[in-house]
C-alpha cells in the first residue's frame, strides 16, 4: 500500500464523479434547494394561509347564546368571527361548514361574576386550519370577556377595574442563546443526513457500479495493491461527502440570512448565532469523523451487493438509520452518559447539539470523537476485507 496509489485511485474517483450530472446535482444542487425549502418554505405557507384566513371572517355556531350576550356581541363586532346558525353544528364542524361550535353553559355571566365555577365547552376541527386559527382568535376574545364581565361586577361593587388586569410578564433571553438553540434543532439532523447521502453517487459508481460495468478486473490489473484500492475509494467518497455537507450549511445559512426578508419576520432578524472559531473547529473535527465511518459502511454495503438496484434500496436504510439519533436528540432533552457517547452516530449528535448550544465538554467531546475515529478505521478494515473477498468480489 502506497500513498501514491491512494492518491491516485482518489483522483480517479473523483474525477468520475464531477463528470457524472447525477453526482453534481446530489452535492451541489440538491444541499442548496433543499436548506432552504426546508427552513422557508413551512413557514411562507403558514404565513401565506393565516393571511389569507384573517381576511375571512371564520363562522362560529353560539349554541345558548342568550346566556352570554356579551360575547356574542364581542364576536360580531370583531370582524374576524361570525356567530351563525346551522341545524346540524358537529356535522358542519366536520365538514368544514364551520370553524368552531362554542356551547354556552346556562347562567355563563352571573357565574363568572361571581366567581361560581363553570365551563365552556368549544369544539373544533384540528385537521383544518381555519378550525385551528379560530380557536386562537376565540381565546382572544374569549378572555377579554372574562375580564369585562369581572370588571363590571368590580365597578358595581366600587372596586377598582386594575384589580382584573394581568400582570405583565416580560421574558429575556441571550439573541445568540435563541440562535444558536434554533440552529441546534436544524444543523445536526442534516450534518448527519449529508455525512450519509453526499457521497452516495461517487460510492455506488466505485463499488457496484463498477461491477456492472465490468472495468474493476481492469483495475485489479494494474500494479496496485487492494487496500490501497479501497482507501482511495473511500478518501474518494469521504471528499465528496465533505464538500456535499459544507455546501448544505451553505444553504442554510443563505437560508437563515434570506429568512427574515422574505418572511417579514423581525424576531428572526434580531437572532444572533455566535459560532465561535473553536466550536466550529470541534464541529469540523466531528462531522469528519463521521463522514469517513460512513464513507467506509457505505462502500462495502454497496460493494457487497450485487446490482445498483439492490445498493439503493440499501442506502434508503442507511439514510434512515442515521437520522433517527438526530430526530430523537432534536426533540428530547438527554443528558449524554458514557454508554451512549460510545454508540456511533448517535454520540456525534449529542456533542453537536452541545457544542450549538455552547457548551464544551471536554470528555465528551474526546469519547465521541475518539470513538468514531475507531469505529472509521474499523469500517474501513471491513471495507478492505470485503474487497478482498473472492466470494463477495464475483457475485452477480
Amino acid at each position: 500500500m502506497r500513498f501514491s496509489e491512494i492518491i491516485t485511485v482518489c483522483q480517479r474517483e473523483i474525477l468520475d464523479t464531477l463528470r457524472d450530472r447525477r453526482s453534481l446535482v446530489l452535492i451541489v444542487v440538491v444541499p442548496l434547494v433543499v436548506m432552504p425549502l426546508f427552513v422557508l418554505l413551512p413557514s411562507l405557507l403558514r404565513q401565506q394561509e393565516v393571511r389569507e384566513m384573517a381576511q375571512v371572517a371564520q363562522p362560529v355556531v353560539i349554541q345558548n347564546g342568550a346566556e352570554a350576550p356579551g360575547l356574542v356581541t364581542m364576536l360580531e363586532k370583531s370582524g374576524f368571527l361570525k356567530p351563525v346558525e346551522h341545524p346540524d353544528p358537529e356535522r358542519a364542524l366536520q365538514e368544514g361548514q364551520i370553524a368552531l361550535w362554542v356551547i354556552v353553559p346556562a347562567e355563563l355571566e352571573k357565574k363568572i361574576a361571581q366567581g361560581e365555577p363553570t365551563e365552556l365547552q368549544v369544539k373544533y376541527n384540528p385537521g383544518r386550519s381555519p378550525s385551528r386559527l379560530a380557536r386562537e382568535k376565540f381565546d382572544t376574545l374569549w378572555e377579554a370577556y372574562r375580564r369585562q364581565v369581572v370588571a363590571q361586577k368590580l365597578a358595581e361593587q366600587g372596586c377598582p377595574p386594575e384589580l382584573v388586569r394581568p400582570v405583565p410578564v416580560n421574558y429575556e433571553a441571550s439573541q445568540e442563546q435563541v440562535g444558536m438553540a434554533f440552529l441546534s434543532l436544524l444543523l445536526p439532523l442534516f450534518l448527519v443526513m449529508w455525512a450519509a447521502m453526499g457521497g452516495y453517487y461517487t460510492a455506488l459508481e466505485a463499488a457496484v457500479g463498477e461491477k456492472e460495468r465490468k472495468t474493476l478486473e481492469t483495475l485489479l490489473v494494474a500494479p496496485v495493491s487492494r487496500s490501497s484500492i479501497v482507501i482511495g475509494k473511500v478518501l474518494a467518497i469521504f471528499a465528496v461527502t465533505i464538500f456535499a455537507e459544507v455546501i448544505s450549511v451553505g444553504g442554510l445559512v443563505a437560508a437563515l440570512s434570506a429568512a427574515p426578508r422574505l418572511l417579514r419576520v423581525e424576531a428572526l432578524s434580531e437572532l444572533k448565532f455566535a459560532l465561535t472559531p473553536e466550536i466550529v473547529l470541534l464541529i469540523v473535527a466531528l462531522m469528519s469523523a463521521l463522514a469517513a465511518m460512513m464513507s467506509a459502511i457505505i462502500f462495502a454495503l454497496f460493494f457487497y451487493t450485487r446490482s445498483i438496484r439492490e445498493a439503493q434500496s440499501h442506502a434508503n436504510w442507511v439514510t434512515f438509520g442515521v437520522m433517527i439519533p438526530a430526530l430523537i436528540v432534536q426533540f428530547r432533552e438527554i443528558e449524554p452518559s458514557l454508554t451512549m457517547l460510545l454508540v456511533p452516530v448517535f454520540n456525534v449528535v449529542l456533542v453537536f447539539k452541545e457544542l450549538l448550544l455552547g457548551q464544551i465538554h471536554a470528555t465528551h467531546m474526546g469519547i465521541a470523537l475518539g470513538s468514531s475515529l475507531l469505529y472509521a478505521l474499523i469500517a474501513i478494515w471491513v471495507a478492505v476485507r470485503v474487497f478482498q473477498n473472492e466470494r463477495v468480489f464475483l457475485r452477480q
